[in-house]
């Protein structure tokens, strides 16, 4: 069984040690690792708005990784972003993601009302890429050189997902999830 859960104060610790594991710090836009006085930081901000939504996700009742559902403020505009990563490589290619893609989606347009989804990958993210283009993301926009990342600037690839698109996507999805575990 696949299920997001809301984090509580005990999940501080294992959100800063998954952050810092090389296979998820790879696509994350920092390249330092993170240390306990910032992590904290982040948490204690996180935590307190209410606009942020993070969820760990379960898989079989072990947590194996984080997602999320949260606003990035522009001039004129505010757009609500989403992003997952599985921490435990051994849980990769099970599904988990399709099925955690699945209920943030159901979230973000049953629950919350949200128009539009915006989400953000590194163009070498393929894997990621690929996911979130089968549960119904499209290119927006390739961001040349966005950000530099080992050392080099990357390109980045903004994607969107809207509302009305999402009753076809849940149709085709909510099979495919439920096979895989989503709750």
């Amino acid at each position: 069984m696949i299920r997001l859960r809301d984090v509580t104060e005990e999940d501080s610790a294992r959100l800063l040690a998954w952050r810092n594991l090389p296979e998820v710090a790879r696509y994350m836009y920092s390249d330092h690792t993170i240390s306990q006085t910032e992590h904290d930081a982040w948490f204690r901000k996180m935590m307190a708005d209410p606009e942020k939504v993070y969820w760990i996700i379960e898989s079989a009742g072990r947590d194996v990784g984080m997602a999320c559902l949260y606003p990035v403020r522009k001039p004129a505009v505010t757009q609500i972003h989403c992003g997952f990563y599985i921490a435990s490589p051994g849980e990769r290619g099970k599904g988990i993601g399709l099925a955690t893609i699945y209920q943030v989606l159901r979230t973000a347009f049953e629950d919350r009302g949200i128009g539009v989804l915006h989400c953000e990958a590194y163009a070498f993210n393929t894997r990621a890429l690929k996911l979130y283009r089968s549960a119904g993301f499209r290119e927006s926009l390739r961001i040349e050189k966005h950000s530099r990342k080992n050392g080099a600037w990357q390109d980045v690839v903004a994607l969107v997902f809207e509302a009305t698109d999402w009753p076809a996507a849940k149709a085709r999805l909510e099979p495919l999830a439920r096979r895989a575990g989503a709750a």
